[in-house]
């Protein structure tokens, strides 16, 4: 059976992004995330999307995101990365850098 979610972590200048984590629900995904090690320092915004392979990942909708951006929820991968890229004021106030 395959999975229902997957993980989308996204680099803190919204330039690039990996695919990562699948999990059958969303506290699963965030379990995995919380337990990934280091590498939340290059790629330290997760979200979570459906698991659509076929799908151009850009165009996924973000149905989890961490706190202080659910705001981001339901918009596009795309459009977060846009909305990190244009807000590094912001990103690096949330993120205590």
């Amino acid at each position: 059976m395959k999975n229902k979610y997957r993980s989308m972590q996204i680099s803190k200048n919204g330039e690039s992004y990996i695919v990562d984590y699948e999990a059958n629900t969303k506290a699963e995904i965030w379990d995995k995330v919380n337990d990934q090690g280091s590498r939340w320092i290059f790629y330290p915004l997760p979200f979570v999307v459906m698991n659509k392979p076929n799908m151009n990942f850009k165009n996924m909708r973000i149905l989890s995101a961490p706190d202080g951006f659910e705001f981001l929820e339901n918009k596009t991968i795309r459009n977060a990365m846009q909305w990190i890229e244009s807000n590094p004021d912001i990103i690096n106030l949330k993120l205590n850098l």
